[in-house]
């Protein structure tokens, strides 16, 4: 481990199918391979399918049966689920790198790098619903406080004590994939020793609203694919990834799951085509060539999406259509759309064995007219020495 190399010792993982990212690993290794699988078509899915939460409506799938007091029983009051996600998923990171205690950190400040897509909109939506109500005056003040999208972040740093290097990202369905492009930044410039780096999104009535008017939900038969390539199921979790120097990770006798070798991202074009640049850049940065890359681990819940993320590795490694799907696994087909925690969950699931590396870690907004808002590729890759 070189001194500034951005190294994960820890990872944590909240899905559908259960709280470990080894199970989720388990499911990506041993799931489809290629881009025409539907999620719910997927054996980690149908294991879920019974856990399924559908108060939403068709086309969703969350989390039942998910109890925060198991992770963090200090918690007893009110708190939102996309903060829940949140802490219960750094709870695992921080645990699983050694790092949760504060004496274990060695008299370094931790820092957090947060993303969500959607933020609380639970609690924006319990206080607006008694503001608007026959007497504003009782409207709760406190689901307000937990109502704005860096919420999350100021519930986790206080719960674990993280006063380090802090940024919040909001940037859509990518918002993880530049959190952890930004942690690895700040680790590599020395601006942090350590950082858990967190994305969560839950289900809500607003979320479902908004994908359900966009076409994006199944009508009722429950496919991800539903009757077109567009649609997908609806999901909701949480990823968090530890992030040190390699030099701090030797210094406490750290084991890492994996390196972070390099990040790209990219806007504009085809998605398949800003992908693709994405993932160049990466490669540059990493000092690889295309032929050193061994998997490609995508996003996309939903079919035209899981193309786009094939045809990416196909132009970016220089590879025939063939080859390229060969090396090519969505995490979405087994997460659903996890929203602005899909590119933390996939990460969590390459360090934890979900693909060989060094893989891409593939994360596009959902494209309008096959063009991508923006697109971030994350090169995760062994790490010598451990």
């Amino acid at each position: 481990m070189s001194g500034r190399q951005p190294v994960v010792t820890g990872v944590g993982a909240v899905w559908s199918g259960g709280e470990s990212a080894a199970e989720l690993a388990r499911a990506i290794r041993e799931g489809p391979r290629g881009t025409s699988t539907a999620p719910c078509e997927s054996t980690a899915a149908a294991r879920a399918e019974g856990e399924a939460r559908q108060e939403f409506g068709p086309g969703t799938r969350g989390i039942r049966g998910f109890d925060l007091s198991r992770h963090v029983p200090s918690v007893k009051s009110y708190i939102d689920r996309t903060s829940a996600l949140a802490l219960a998923a750094t709870h695992i990171a921080l645990s699983d790198a050694g790092l949760l205690e504060p004496a274990s950190r060695r008299g370094r400040e931790l820092g957090l790098a947060y993303a969500t897509q959607w933020g609380c909109l639970d609690s924006m939506e319990l206080f607006y619903a008694k503001l608007r109500g026959a007497n504003p005056r009782f409207a709760p003040p406190l689901p307000f406080s937990h109502s704005y999208a860096n919420s999350p972040a100021s519930i986790v740093s206080i719960e674990f004590g993280l006063r380090g290097h802090h940024i919040v990202f909001s940037t859509g369905r990518t918002s993880a994939a530049w959190a952890l492009l930004g942690a690895a930044d700040a680790v590599t410039r020395g601006r942090a020793e350590a950082i858990a780096c967190a994305g969560s999104d839950s289900l809500s009535r607003a979320a479902f609203a908004h994908y359900q008017a966009r076409g994006r939900l199944p009508p009722g038969d429950r496919s991800g694919d539903g009757s077109g390539a567009d649609r997908f199921l609806l999901s909701e979790g949480a990823g968090c990834l530890v992030i040190e120097s390699g030099e701090f990770a030797r210094e406490r006798g750290a084991s890492a799951r994996a390196a972070v070798l390099g990040a790209g991202a990219a806007t504009g074009g085809s998605t398949a085509a800003a992908l693709a640049e994405a993932s160049r850049e990466a490669l540059l940065r990493a000092g690889l060539l295309p032929g050193d890359v061994r998997a490609g681990v995508g996003t996309a819940a939903h079919r035209s999406g899981r193309e786009a993320e094939a045809e990416a590795l196909e132009l970016a490694l220089e590879l025939p259509p063939e080859k390229a799907r060969g090396l090519y696994s969505s995490a979405g087909t087994i997460l659903g759309e996890t929203m602005g925690a899909s590119a933390t969950l996939a990460a969590a699931a390459v360090c934890a064995g979900g693909a060989p590396m060094p893989a891409l870690v593939l994360c596009a907004e959902l494209e309008e007219d096959g063009a991508a808002a923006s697109a971030v590729a994350i090169l995760l890759g062994p790490c010598e020495g451990t």
